[in-house]
């Protein structure tokens, strides 16, 4: 009984470790804004400006974005 518990908990903390690594992916940095968002920013004189959209972000590919 005993070694058949050892087994159920090798094998869960395994899966534990994999869930815990596979939730770790995703891209590094700040949320990005929807597309449709209206980001505010103020220019050299002080002055509002309103922009429509995100601002574009190079997309640099990453070796485990097609499991994803």
């Amino acid at each position: 009984m005993a070694q058949r518990l050892s087994g159920f908990a090798t094998r869960f903390v395994l899966v534990l470790m994999i869930a815990l690594a596979v939730t770790a992916c995703g891209r590094r940095g700040n949320l990005e804004a929807p597309p449709s968002a209206t980001v505010v920013t103020v220019d050299e004189n002080g002055n509002e400006v309103e922009t429509v959209g995100a601002p574009e972000k190079e997309d640099k590919p990453f070796i485990l974005d097609p499991l994803l």
